[in-house]
C-alpha cells in the first residue's frame, strides 16, 4: 500500500510541474466610486503576493489594469487601498481569468472600502487591449 501511494504521488509531480508552466490572462476594469484617491494592485493571492499590475486612481476615475499573466496554479486578486488613510482597511477581491469589471466604493461616502462585482472572468483577456478606453 505504501509503495502504491508513493508511486501515485510521484506520478503527479510531472503533471503539477507541467501545469505550473501554464499561465492565464487577467484584465481588470475598475471604477473608483469612493470619492478618494486609491491605489489599485493586481497580485497573486499567496502568503507573499507577487505584484502583477499597479495604478493610482483618482475619485470617479476608470482604468484598465492588464492584461497580466499568472500561473494556472495561482489565484489572483485585486487590492484597493487609500494612501491618505493608512489606518483604514483596504478591500480585496479575488478575480477570474479573462475580463473582470469592478467598482470600488464606501458606504455613505466614508468607512472601509468595498468592491462591487459587475463581472468576474469572461471574455478572453488575450484579445483585450492594454490601453484604457
Amino acid at each position: 500500500m505504501k509503495r502504491s501511494l508513493a508511486a501515485a504521488t510521484l506520478s503527479i509531480i510531472p503533471l503539477l510541474t507541467t501545469l505550473s508552466g501554464c499561465a492565464r490572462s487577467y484584465v481588470v476594469e475598475v471604477f473608483n466610486g469612493s470619492g478618494s484617491e486609491l491605489n489599485m494592485r493586481v497580485v497573486t493571492d499567496r502568503l507573499k503576493p507577487e505584484l502583477l499590475a499597479e495604478r493610482t486612481l483618482g475619485p470617479n476615475e476608470f482604468a484598465r489594469l492588464g492584461p497580466v499573466q499568472a500561473p494556472i496554479t495561482e489565484a489572483v486578486r485585486v487590492d484597493a487601498t487609500n494612501p491618505a488613510d493608512p489606518g483604514s482597511l483596504g478591500a480585496q477581491q479575488n478575480i477570474s481569468p479573462g475580463l473582470n469589471e469592478l467598482e470600488v466604493y464606501t458606504t455613505q461616502g466614508w468607512g472601509n472600502l468595498r468592491f462591487r462585482v459587475i463581472r468576474l472572468g469572461g471574455r478572453d483577456a488575450e484579445s483585450l487591449s492594454v490601453d484604457s478606453p
